[in-house]
C-alpha cells in the first residue's frame, strides 16, 4: 500500500490534480460566504472548514463529495459516527476491569453490524467504480481523472502486479481514511 501511495497516489500528475479539487472546493467555500455575507446571514465557520476537508477528501479518495446532501454522504456520517459511538462505549468497557470481557461480549454484535455496514458501503463504491471503468470499455480511465478507489483498483485487477491486494485490504484502507475525516 506504501508503495502504491508513492508510486501513484503521489505522483506530480495525482497532486496536480488534486490541487484543482482543492481549488474547486475553496471557490464553493467563497461563493457560500459571499453568498451568506450578501444576505447578512450568520456563518458557522467551523462547520463550513468540515465541509471543505470532507469533500476535498473524500474527492481525492473516490471522486465523490461527501458533504452533500444525498443519501450516500448521509449514510457515510452516520457509519462513522456509529463507530465513534462504538470507540466510546469500548473505553468504558475497557475501564470495567475485571468486568471488561462481559462489556467487550455485549458490545459484539454492534461491532459486527457496524463492520457489515461499512463493507457493504465499500463494496458498492467499489463496484460502481468498476463499472465506470467498464463503461469505458475496459479501457482505463484518463489519468487526470484517477482518484485513489481508481488506483487501487487498477493495482488490484493487475495481473503481473509486483504486490496483490486484495478487497479486503483496500476496504481497511478506505477505512482508515473515512474515519480520520472529521464528519
Amino acid at each position: 500500500m506504501k508503495k502504491l501511495c508513492i508510486t501513484e497516489l503521489f505522483s506530480p500528475r495525482q497532486i496536480e490534480r488534486s490541487r484543482a479539487v482543492r481549488h474547486q472546493e475553496i471557490t464553493r467555500l467563497l461563493r457560500q460566504l459571499i453568498h451568506s455575507a450578501a444576505k447578512t446571514e450568520v456563518v458557522d465557520v467551523s462547520a463550513l472548514l468540515t465541509k471543505l476537508t470532507n469533500n476535498t477528501i473524500c474527492r481525492m479518495v473516490m471522486s465523490t463529495s461527501c458533504s452533500e446532501e444525498d443519501d450516500e454522504a448521509e449514510k457515510i456520517r452516520n457509519v462513522t459516527k456509529k463507530s465513534f459511538g462504538l470507540v466510546a462505549k469500548m473505553c468504558l468497557a475497557n475501564s470495567m476491569g475485571p468486568f471488561k470481557k462481559l462489556g467487550f461480549w455485549l458490545l459484539l454484535k454492534e461491532a459486527n453490524e457496524l463492520t457489515s455496514m461499512y463493507d457493504d458501503l465499500l463494496e458498492k463504491l467499489l463496484k460502481e467504480h468498476e463499472e465506470k471503468a467498464k463503461n469505458n470499455n475496459g479501457v482505463a480511465i484518463e489519468y487526470d481523472n484517477k482518484d485513489l478507489m481508481d488506483i487501487l483498483l487498477k493495482a488490484y485487477h493487475h495481473e503481473n502486479a509486483e504486490f496483490k491486494i486484495t478487497r479486503a485490504q483496500m476496504k481497511a484502507f478506505f477505512l482508515v481514511t473515512y474515519n480520520n475525516i472529521p464528519f
